[in-house]
């Protein structure tokens, strides 16, 4: 069995005799519009390989394409979801074929067998086993069967091949009211022990290969809270065995399953053209605590090509240093195996990022943000380099709504899903830019400057209104760059 892998959901399974596609979205585009294929492809239909049959496993708009449907031809035979609406689609359509599936009843399509799986109770869609000589493939597309089922399909199959698994606890009806701003904990353990459960050779991450496009885009920092690279992370510590068996295919990819061997084929498809580069999972990263825009408040005096190395300077020293000088603050934060990522917005809209990565005996600072990070925290340019230099206090920076903080921090193994619960795990910047020094640091240049400016005279309420506001952008940036090129001279005094 050969399984060409199209994008998002849609599968061309290839079988001895016969071929069937499954959720096709020729289009890209999709769901009215609202998203495309993720990462980008272009599936060229003139040298499309013909296909005998078509299933659909529910009515959902990312599976159930009605500007794909509409083009097929009327003569194809279409096994679709017992749906009344969706069956009410393909008959207004004009398809001469359509059989409604029922759980665990067989189709029969040349040598493949195939048969549709339970989802939830209640819910009007499927997962299939498809069956080609020996080998056999469960895709659960975005289903979630109940443990009776499973046990079930389990006595069924006792061997799968490979399991297609649903892997992102999508957040987009949670978005509509109100409920995307934390990481949906249960929801994705129950993901991962349902993968467990079944005991599969191989995993591949199914689905959710699609991205919100045009004045949506921003919703997709809301709606996919976890990585491709963290469930592969987060699969291999719960299930030791299948470490080598996970694999990430794109669009142009196969999947070949033959007498209990699994391989891929990559970018070999000649009618699918997939650019595997444009792939970033920063483009779908998780950012909760940016419900409204986050941007650099105080001026083009902050872009990164001016603050990027002192701010590099900064986390490569002094946060590190900060880490590696008090080492038992951090040993719970070895014990979850924390990643803190560090976002910095500038002027303009850049970001960049660092990752201090807290999970070994040695912490490391790295350039860069991390897929697998839990805990973030973003703030602007500006912000950083004012804390930094006791301009502007913590206080400040919290009540502001400048610093934008998540820790969703969970352990997942083979014991199960995990979570530090009452116990906070410090954020080191917090501490050592919001701590007692730092504090008293941001005071006593208070005092200073309330001395130069007014001395010991009285100042008048009218004359306080029209103060200058505390924060000078020019001045933060001067005194910060002042004081670590100071402190790089001292150091290169001290290395001679």
């Amino acid at each position: 069995m050969k399984i060409d892998i199209l994008g998002h959901a849609s599968l061309y399974v290839h079988g001895a005799d016969v071929s069937v596609l499954f959720d096709p979205l020729l289009f890209g585009v999709h769901s009215e519009g609202l998203y495309d294929i993720y990462p980008p492809r272009a599936l060229h239909l003139d040298r499309m390989p013909p296909f005998d049959a078509v299933i659909i496993s529910h009515a959902h708009s990312d599976h159930f394409d009605l500007e794909t449907i509409a083009r097929l031809p009327r003569a194809t035979p279409i096994f679709a979801a017992d749906d009344e609406e969706l069956l009410d689609c393909l008959a207004g359509l004009g398809f001469a074929s359509v059989t409604p599936l029922a759980d665990f009843q067989t189709i029969r399509a040349g040598e493949l067998e195939i048969i549709p799986t339970p989802a939830a109770y209640g819910a009007r869609e499927h997962g299939f086993l498809i069956r080609d000589g020996d080998a056999l493939v469960w895709n659960m597309v975005d289903t979630f069967p109940m443990p009776d089922a499973i046990a079930e399909i389990r006595s069924r199959c006792p061997a799968i091949d490979v399991l297609i698994a649903p892997w992102q606890p999508l957040l987009d009806s949670a978005l509509a009211h109100g409920q995307a701003a934390r990481f949906p904990f249960e929801l994705y353990a129950r993901m991962l022990e349902t993968i467990r459960a079944i005991g599969p050779r191989a995993v591949v991450p199914g689905a959710c290969g699609f991205w919100a496009r045009g004045g949506a885009a921003w919703t997709n920092h809301l709606i996919f809270p976890t990585t491709r690279e963290r469930f592969v992370h987060d699969l291999a510590r719960a299930v030791p065995t299948l470490a080598e068996g996970i694999m990430i295919l794109e669009p142009g990819d196969a999947l070949v399953v033959s007498e209990g061997l699994v391989s891929r084929e990559q970018g070999l498809l000649d009618y699918i053209d997939c650019d595997r580069a444009a792939y970033n999972w920063r483009a779908r990263e998780f950012r909760p605590a940016e419900l409204a825009p986050l941007g650099e408040p105080r001026g083009a005096g902050f872009t990164l090509e001016q603050c990027a190395d002192a701010i590099t300077e900064f986390f490569r020293s002094a946060l590190l240093e900060h880490v590696l000088r008090t080492p038992s603050r951090f040993a719970e934060h070895r014990r979850w195996g924390v990643l803190r990522q560090y976002s910095v917005v500038f002027s303009g809209g850049a970001r960049r990022s660092w990752t201090l990565d807290l999970r070994g005996a040695q912490p490391e600072l790295r350039d860069g943000g991390s897929p697998l990070a839990l805990a973030t925290t973003t703030l602007p340019a500006s912000l950083l380099l004012g804390l930094i230099a006791g301009t502007i206090s913590w206080d400040y920076a919290v009540m502001s709504g400048e610093l934008r903080v998540r820790d969703d921090t969970y352990l997942y193994d083979e014991l199960g899903m995990r979570r530090p619960g009452h116990r906070r795990l410090a954020d080191p910047l917090a501490e050592l830019l919001g701590g007692a020094e730092a504090r008293e640091h941001h005071l006593a240049l208070q005092v200073e400057r309330l001395l130069a400016e007014v001395g010991d005279a009285h100042v008048a309420a009218s004359a306080r209104d029209e103060a200058p506001p505390r924060i000078d952008s020019q001045t933060v940036m001067r005194e910060v760059l002042r004081q670590m090129s100071e402190s790089q001279v001292d150091q290169k005094d001290s290395d001679d």
